[in-house]
């Protein structure tokens, strides 16, 4: 039963993954020119390594490994370039510990490594791979959301049910206000959380640099759905899913940031 259904889903899943993988030819492109052996006897390894296997989770569905691929190649390639005598000064600087992400990245900064712009595009592969990787930071913001929706629901709902009434033809209404009212069951807070069991902790995100930086994807996403007119074309827009944009993203600039240490062709 368990190889039908995998099956099942592996036939289910086909198109999408042709889908993804046109999407990612150029980068795949980008590794297929290269020679495998000389890489994997040379500092270039490890990075193209972690690049190639996040190039293969896209395909196959797998967003977060994918961000997660994409940024374990940038930060292999950071500490390549920076070398062992000045990542000892940065441990010997950080009390015996090796730097964190973002630390890393403005040790890069400082030593002339990258530019001002390559720290910006680290930066934000960094940030979106910790929402991903620390995925209560989005469970947190999704919580967010449901509160405010749910409180949205109760405050303006006898106007909605009113609008429904003196609107909708008679033969609709008893459907109209049935939907409605599936729709507020389903955005109680106390609902959702029992039924997905994530605890919810009312207050500020695990991390307000990450849902300070989500809030702006979540804007982008948005935007980029509006850029087109045709109904159409926004819900193929919406259905694409901010997490799937998430992954091509950091693919995208794990590549960019891989060319300019002289690990990836341009």
């Amino acid at each position: 039963m368990l190889k039908d259904n995998l099956e099942q889903e592996i036939q289910t899943l086909l198109p999408l993954m042709k889908e993804r993988q046109e999407e990612i030819e150029p980068l795949r492109q980008k590794l297929d020119n290269l020679d495998w052996k000389i890489v994997r006897e040379s500092e270039r390894y490890y990075p193209l390594r972690f690049f190639a296997d996040g190039l293969s989770a896209y395909v196959y569905v797998f967003d977060n490994a994918a961000v997660f691929y994409a940024w374990a190649a940038a930060e292999q390639a950071l500490l390549i370039r920076l070398g062992p005598t000045r990542l000892g000064n940065a441990v010997a600087n950080n009390r015996g510990r090796y730097p964190n992400e973002k630390k890393l990245v403005e040790i890069a900064r400082d030593e002339g490594i990258i530019s001002r712009d390559i720290k910006r595009l680290a930066n934000r592969l960094r940030k979106v791979r910790n929402n991903h990787v620390h995925y209560i930071n989005i469970m947190w913001d999704q919580h967010d959301g449901e509160i405010r929706l749910r409180d949205m629901a109760r405050s303006t709902g006898p106007k909605i049910v009113k609008e429904i009434l003196e609107t909708v033809p008679y033969n609709k209404q008893a459907e109209t206000l049935a939907l409605f009212k599936l729709m507020k069951d389903e955005v109680e807070s106390s609902h959702m959380i029992r039924k997905r069991q994530i605890p919810y902790i009312p207050g500020e995100p695990p991390n307000l640099e990450g849902k300070r930086f989500r809030n702006i994807r979540i804007k982008q996403f948005a935007d980029w759905i509006k850029e087109v007119d045709d109904a159409r074309e926004q819900q193929k827009r919406f259905d694409y899913g901010i997490e799937r944009k998430d992954a091509l993203d950091c693919l995208q600039w794990s590549a960019d940031l891989l060319a300019y240490l002289n690990f990836l062709s341009e």
